[in-house]
């Protein structure tokens, strides 16, 4: 991340170890972080508390308090403290506040035009309404009309994210107080790898080993060679037919391909004249 500013908790600035690392994911999963404060006094904190980091100058990031660990450091005196905070993005409030069962549907001769921005307006309205919809929000939304849905006990997340993805967009908070989306048509650019100054690659034996591994179990192989003799008795004045309805060879495995398969045949049993026939390609 660029040089940060400042980072406020609760209104109040602290001061943090430089390193905090931020995740910001472009998809329905929430954002994360970690904010370290060291050798600080005692200072309150409560889930949910509002973290606000300005970097850039003007860029802003909204957070807030997700767990936090407080460990002493100094016993004499005035005691100090290393504190080790979670931030998740204000968005999980959202997956706080729980709806009884809900359902969407459209009448023939009322609401028959209700759109997906009067729907969030109304569910708003009666759940959160310290919250506000921002004007992209409003644009994307106030013209589309709303689908029909039901819902037992969701979370307030859960129905937004249900009806924002119709639009191929999930909920998001820009920062404390407004509902806002985020776009998942949108993609980053190529990465630039002249900027990459460390890689790292790992495979185990394990992973190789089944990779490379050959589903062919319980199979006659390609490489095997398979003799199997099948003496056929017929007793005929007519001509001798072989079909598949008076002769066929069973194997304990099936075979994984056919090279070559010949019938050898002796006409009288006092005979030792033996004709062998190719007959690879009238197998079946």
């Amino acid at each position: 991340m660029a040089k940060i500013n400042n980072i406020t908790l609760n209104g109040n600035s602290v001061d943090f170890k430089y390193g905090i690392t931020l995740h910001d994911v472009l998809n329905k999963d929430l954002n994360s972080g970690i904010l370290i404060i060291p050798q600080a006094g005692e200072i309150s904190i409560e889930p949910f508390d509002e973290v606000v980091i300005t970097y850039e100058t003007t860029k802003i990031i909204y957070m807030i308090v997700g767990t936090y660990k407080k460990t002493i450091t100094k016993f004499a005196g005035v005691k100090n403290y290393n504190y080790e905070i979670t931030l998740v993005s204000p968005t999980l409030k959202l997956q706080r506040i729980i709806l009884p069962a809900r359902s969407i549907t459209r009448k023939i001769s009322v609401d028959s035009s209700l759109t997906i921005y009067e729907q969030i307006f109304r569910y708003l309205s009666m759940y959160a309404s310290d919250l506000t919809i921002s004007s992209a929000l409003v644009n994307l939304t106030a013209s589309v009309q709303c689908p029909e849905m039901s819902w037992n006990r969701p979370t307030l997340f859960e129905v937004l994210n249900d009806l924002l993805i119709t639009l191929g967009c999930v909920v998001r908070m820009s920062n404390f107080t407004t509902l806002d989306y985020l776009d998942l048509s949108n993609e980053g650019n190529q990465i630039n790898e002249d900027y990459i100054n460390n890689y790292q690659y790992e495979r185990d034996i394990a992973e190789y080993s089944s990779a490379v591994e050959v589903e062919a179990q319980n199979i006659y192989s390609k490489d095997s060679i398979t003799k199997t003799t099948s003496p056929v008795s017929i007793r005929n004045t007519n001509d001798i037919k072989i079909t598949t309805e008076n002769q066929q060879i069973v194997l304990q495995k099936p075979i994984f391909t056919i090279d070559k398969i010949l019938a050898h045949m002796r006409f009288t049993a006092s005979s030792d004249n033996i004709t062998n026939l190719d007959i690879t390609n009238r197998v079946v």
